[in-house]
């Protein structure tokens, strides 16, 4: 687990203003007065791959919402599987080099009937093409696209922003921006 506490608790979240700590140094955090007073604050942030949790301090409302997302997230993660399958789907990844469901952003791809020959290559020429288009993004936008849309525990865009210290607005225009750049990738490569 990584928890992240506020340097200034008045000051908003940033770069600048997280203090990274261990779970031993959050526990002796939190028998201190000021530990005592901000940790109704400190919610559950489910990672957008990997399998280490975050708890990031934040305001009471957000900590609350961070809470039910986690919860959400157990809930979905535990019965995704079994649910995919029953319905014909399984997930692949979307990074080269990772098995599905690493974690590291993944797809839900849908099986259908048995497919041809011609019909799997173009499938799998398709998926070559989204993995191309994926990995020339930068770091950032794949981890926002992984986090907000491809992963399997995906985060909301108020609390994604809430960690990157950006708006809800800001993350939203910017994840379109970087989903109509693989769009356009996608178009390129098969044209």
């Amino acid at each position: 687990m990584v928890f992240l506490v506020k340097r200034d608790p008045g000051r908003p979240a940033g770069d600048g203003n997280w203090i990274r700590m261990n779970a031993s140094q959050f526990r002796s955090f939190l028998k201190t007065p000021d530990g005592q007073m901000r940790k109704k604050g400190f919610g559950v942030v489910d990672p957008c791959g990997g399998d280490a949790l975050i708890v990031i301090e934040t305001d009471g409302n957000s900590a609350c919402e961070l809470k039910k997302q986690h919860n959400r997230n157990c809930y979905v993660s535990k019965n995704l599987r079994s649910a995919l399958e029953r319905h014909g789907m399984h997930i692949i990844s979307l990074e080269e080099d990772q098995t599905p469901c690493s974690g590291s952003g993944s797809a839900f791809v849908p099986v259908d009937a048995p497919l041809s020959v011609e019909e799997t290559a173009e499938r799998n020429m398709e998926l070559e093409m989204l993995r191309k288009a994926y990995g020339r993004l930068g770091k950032e936008d794949r981890t926002l696209i992984r986090c907000c849309v491809l992963g399997e525990k995906t985060v909301t865009e108020s609390m994604y922003g809430e960690i990157r210290g950006m708006s809800r607005e800001e993350v939203h225009a910017r994840k379109r921006k970087i989903l109509r750049k693989l769009k356009r990738e996608m178009e390129k490569a098969s044209a």
